[in-house]
């Protein structure tokens, strides 16, 4: 068959680009967050006087106190009564405490309510932004928001201040994942945060890891057995906060402040 003539531009049907839904719009993320707050400060903002919902509030609330008026190195070290305050590496939360307190002014029985009430919010917007710069759908992003704040309301996430916290941390990790493959600045901030967490709670910190490595032996799989195609995919993210990890526990056996930490305590 031979064709004759060209075909007329002007008889060529424009379609509208779709438009997007109002889930997928800046305002719609307000709305959730705004939501999600209430939801998670309902309860605080009847009865401020309540104490936080965690394992032990007074814990978290003491080794932030003694962060600020005495020797910061004995949250670290061993000490109390039958050695019961020994905290080994876990020292991000109190220091987050003293700064909410000494920076933010914020009372010092309120500030583990705060992160009681923002860490899974942060969390869920940290998820988000993984799933996001994955897949481009700005309703990914909001559906996985609220599904980890649904999660963060469960029995085992309304816990010590230290594993919920440590969990923001590496999803922060996440969130640089996707770009840690080209980018230095993504590399340098997730080899950080792996510091901050090995600081958080270390033995999550390992499963964290190993769970990294079972995701590039699924991606050595897929990739038809190619290593260098899975390590290429996910290596420079792996050894950023990899390295991040070692490092921050590397840095309590040199214990250049003076103090070492017990691991065995964390």
């Amino acid at each position: 068959m031979t064709i004759t003539s060209d075909a007329r531009s002007d008889e060529v049907v424009s379609v509208p680009e779709a438009r997007r839904g109002g889930l997928r719009t800046p305002a719609a993320l307000l709305l959730v967050i705004l939501v999600l707050l209430v939801a998670f400060g309902w309860t605080f903002l009847r009865d401020p006087s309540i104490t936080a919902p965690t394992r032990d509030p007074a814990w978290y609330t003491w080794r932030s106190n003694l962060m600020l008026h005495d020797d910061p190195g004995l949250i670290a070290g061993d000490w109390g009564p039958f050695h019961m305050f020994g905290g080994g590496y876990r020292v991000s939360v109190p220091l987050y405490g003293s700064i909410l307190q000494r920076v933010a002014g914020i009372d010092l029985y309120t500030f583990s309510t705060m992160m009681m009430i923002a860490i899974p919010i942060l969390t869920g917007m940290a998820l988000g932004v993984f799933a996001y710069r994955v897949h481009r759908d700005r309703l990914l992003f909001l559906l996985v928001v609220i599904g980890t704040a649904a999660l963060s309301m469960t029995t085992p996430y309304v816990g010590y201040l230290d594993n919920i916290t440590v969990l923001f941390v590496l999803s922060m990790v996440l969130a640089f994942w996707a770009y840690a493959r080209t980018s230095w600045g993504a590399r340098v901030a997730m080899f950080l945060l792996g510091i901050v967490a090995a600081y958080t709670h270390p033995t999550t910190c390992v499963v964290f890891g190993a769970s990294l490595m079972a995701v590039i032996a699924l991606h050595f799989v897929t990739s038809r057995f190619s290593l260098g195609a899975a390590l290429r995919r996910d290596g420079p993210a792996l050894m950023s906060v990899g390295f991040g990890i070692v490092f921050g526990l590397a840095s309590w056996l040199a214990s250049p402040w003076g103090v070492k930490g017990s691991l065995s305590d964390a």
